[in-house]
């Protein structure tokens, strides 16, 4: 994968694989590394963002039903339905991967952390492999009983077996040496994976039945020992019964001084208790007459409240009568001042009217004519008088 990419991971929540995604989420985000990871919950999101960014690559990590069914038992949780959620993601897991073979990565989550190194640089991260090895140490794993208990009712669902075949034949394999690069056909994947197991399950039979041979060496070596050593033995063991008793009587006489000094104090918790439960009844017996008075308070309050209503309507009353008279007496006034109003407009029509006909008088000819003469009567007519 080249610098500058986008990786984009699918994975079940709630597992392993979940935990190493949000690790190389927290790779990606070093100054190191040059690769934007983006975690998304389902493959229809992960198949648009494929559609958007014609550069990105998928990278799916799933856990081995083993795995998923061991946890199942440890938590005790449904072993049908668990496996059921395991089967349905698996599907959806090929279906997207073959969807986008050339642009899609799958891994298992145990063989990604074991090779991590060859790993990373398959998702094109340079970090050590410390990052993911880390991841499954944080995951625990059940015991042994609980794994056999997962490989036992897995063997009932064959189908589930050949999902799980399937989805290792088309997984990346990788190693320290391999060239990575994915198998030419599912069918050959297959094929070469099930040699694989089938080798691998030989190995295990010749090392379990080489270390069946061992046991029973190692247990004959035991018996012998154990049968020169009983005589020895013996007596070590007689005088460490009794020391045993001994030491047992004393226990039983101190568990005795303490049960009865707890009963003791049982006794003394119980009087408090009594003298306590008289205390809660004669509260109890305060809250009810203080409830009473509350109830006969409360009852007269809404005797007042209902008088105050009454009271409160009439005043009502009033008030809707005096609003009607004012809004009466403000229709005449308004009628008035409207009257008032165009007798106003009317006198002031006429006086501007005679204003007009003085300014017309007063600009005719006659008028400017005659003026010295007007002139000359008001100064001698004013001297005569």
């Amino acid at each position: 994968m080249s610098e500058e990419s986008r990786l984009i991971i699918w994975v079940r929540p709630d597992t392993e694989a979940a935990l190493m995604a949000e690790r190389l989420q927290q790779i990606a985000d070093s100054p190191d590394e040059r690769v934007k990871v983006e975690i998304c919950p389902d493959p229809q999101t992960a198949e648009a963002m494929l559609r958007s960014d014609g550069a990105a690559i998928t990278c799916q990590i799933y856990t081995s039903p083993e795995r998923f069914l061991s946890r199942a038992v440890r938590d005790g949780g449904d072993l049908k339905a668990a496996l059921g959620t395991w089967a349905d993601e698996a599907r959806k897991m090929l279906a997207l991967h073959r969807q986008n073979r050339g642009r899609s990565l799958l891994f298992e989550a145990l063989h990604l952390c074991r090779y991590s190194d060859t790993g990373l640089a398959r998702l094109g991260f340079s970090s050590g492999s410390v990052i993911l090895s880390a991841t499954l140490e944080e995951e625990p794993q059940g015991s042994p009983l609980q794994w056999l208990i997962a490989q036992a009712y897995l063997q009932s669902r064959p189908d589930v077996v050949d999902l799980r075949e399937e989805l290792d034949a088309s997984a990346q394999l990788l190693s320290n040496d391999a060239s990575l690069v994915p198998p030419l056909s599912a069918e050959l994947a297959l094929q070469d994976y099930r040699a694989q197991a089938l080798r691998l399950a030989e190995a295990q039979h010749e090392r379990d039945s080489a270390k069946s041979q061992t046991q029973a060496s190692l247990e004959s070596l035991k018996v012998l020992r154990a049968e020169t050593a009983s005589q020895e033995a013996s007596l070590e063991a007689r005088a460490a019964e009794i020391e045993a008793l001994r030491a047992e009587r004393y226990s039983l006489s101190v568990r005795l001084a303490e049960q009865d000094e707890s009963l003791q104090a049982r006794a003394e918790e119980i009087e408090a208790l009594r003298t306590e439960r008289g205390s809660l009844n004669a509260r109890l017996a305060e809250q009810d007459a203080s409830l009473q008075a509350r109830a006969a308070e409360i009852t007269s309050l809404r005797t007042d409240l209902a008088g105050l209503n009454a009271a409160l309507g009439a005043v009502q009353k009033d008030i809707n009568r005096v609003s009607k008279e004012r809004d009466l007496g403000f229709k005449k006034r308004d009628g008035r001042i409207a009257e008032l109003n165009e007798a106003l407009k009317t006198g002031k029509g006429q006086v501007q009217a005679l204003e007009g006909e003085i300014q017309r008088i007063m600009n005719s000819r006659s008028i400017r004519i005659t003026a010295p003469l007007r002139r000359l009567w008001a100064l001698f007519g004013r001297g005569g008088a």
